[in-house]
Formats: C-alpha cells, sequence, structure tokens
C-alpha cells in the first residue's frame, strides 16, 4: 500500500494544474483566460500546444510519502507537508535530502498545514493552514525559500481553493460558505492581500482551483 501511495504521487504530479472543463461556466472561463490561467483557455491551436514528450519517472518512495505538495517550476525541490509536525517541509529530488521550511504547524493543538504550491518563480512557497479554536480558521500563507517568515495572506471561515496567477503577484481564490453554496472568483494581492472580486460563480465549480502549484516546466 505504502509503494502505491508513492507511485500514486507521481500520477498527481504529472497530471498537476489539469481541470475538467465540463464543470466552468463561459463567464468563469473568459474570467480565468483574462488572468492568464495557462491551461484555462479553450480551443488552443496544435501549433501552440508544447510537443515535448513527457517523461514519468519515480522521484520518492517510502512510508513518509506525502502527495499534498508539488513540485517547483524548474522540477529540483518538491514541497509537501510534514505529517508529523504539521509543517511544510522541502525535499531536494537530486540528493533526496529534504528539511523542515515552517515552524508555526502542531498536532496538538491541531494547527498544521494542509497542501502547499511553489510560486511561478519558484522562490515562494503558499500553504494552507487550519487553525484550531479559531472565527476564521483556514488561513493562506506565504513563505520564502530564503528563510524568511511566513506571513498571512487571506483568512476564511470555510475552506477555499487557491492557484497561482502567472505573473506572481497575484492569486485566485475560489470563496463561498459551505460545499452547496455558490462562490466566487477573487483575485488576491500577493503584496498587499487586497482582493477583487472577479466573477460571481455557480455551486458546481470546484473547490480547489487547479492546486497551489505553479506547472511545472521540467522535462527531465
Amino acid at each position: 500500500m505504502k509503494n502505491a501511495i508513492g507511485i500514486l504521487a507521481l500520477g498527481v504530479f504529472a497530471l498537476a494544474g489539469c481541470q475538467s472543463e465540463s464543470a466552468r461556466s463561459g463567464n468563469a472561463r473568459d474570467a480565468l483566460a483574462a488572468a492568464g490561467i495557462a491551461g484555462h483557455v479553450a480551443n488552443t491551436s496544435a501549433a501552440d500546444q508544447d510537443s515535448t514528450p513527457m517523461v514519468v519517472r519515480r522521484v520518492w518512495g517510502g512510508p513518509d510519502v506525502d502527495i499534498s505538495g508539488g513540485p517547483s517550476p524548474d522540477g529540483h525541490y518538491l514541497c509537501y507537508v510534514d505529517w508529523s509536525t504539521g509543517n511544510v517541509a522541502l525535499r531536494d529530488l537530486s540528493n533526496r535530502e529534504a528539511r523542515q521550511l515552517t515552524t508555526d504547524g502542531s498536532l496538538d493543538p491541531y494547527e498544521s498545514a494542509m497542501d502547499c504550491g511553489f510560486s511561478p518563480d519558484g522562490r515562494h512557497v503558499i500553504y494552507h493552514r487550519w487553525v484550531d479554536h479559531s472565527d476564521r480558521p483556514w488561513e493562506l500563507k506565504i513563505v520564502g525559500l530564503s528563510g524568511t517568515e511566513p506571513r498571512v495572506l487571506y483568512r476564511a471561515e470555510d475552506w477555499f481553493g487557491s492557484t497561482w496567477a502567472p505573473d506572481g503577484r497575484h492569486l485566485l481564490l475560489s470563496v463561498g460558505f459551505g460545499y452547496g453554496d455558490a462562490r466566487q472568483l477573487v483575485e488576491l494581492s500577493v503584496a498587499d492581500g487586497a482582493t477583487r472580486t472577479m466573477e460571481e460563480l455557480g455551486s458546481d465549480w470546484p473547490h480547489y482551483l487547479g492546486g497551489l502549484s505553479a506547472r511545472s516546466t521540467s522535462r527531465r
């Protein structure tokens, strides 16, 4: 079972960023296209598609494999949640060394990171964090790979999906109140946390919004 989880992780990384078009309305698709989110513009011509063969390779195996993160854009690092501490960790895929990236995680009380993803330039990682005993328990935080302190970007009462915009200066959030309610597509500024509602979405909009990670450009 543990080996199967490790192999499953490869499939998740290879497919990161892919989403079904069938669950989106025309207006929502236009809003994503206007924001420049890769993979959301329909009818891409064959000439515009990358024809480089994709190579799948096993990068990690064992009982501590975690699939709640993703690779850096250059394919050098993998961010993941260390479920023994509740912190975000980095794994160097070239030498298999790992290190803790955050120190705000806790399993008692339960205030753990839940997932993570790299910025398009690979210099920052964002992650959702659950904060126990809070009226807005879901946090979105950002931390630099250089060792900067994590900073809160957004807080909410209910889970919200997040994905990077290609410019690396904004995030897109799928915000709502409960799984059965209509949601909003919200643009969030990384610099100051300012938000702007881009589109009113239906209740069938996916919560995860493509995941936190920027798509990996590595073809190794």
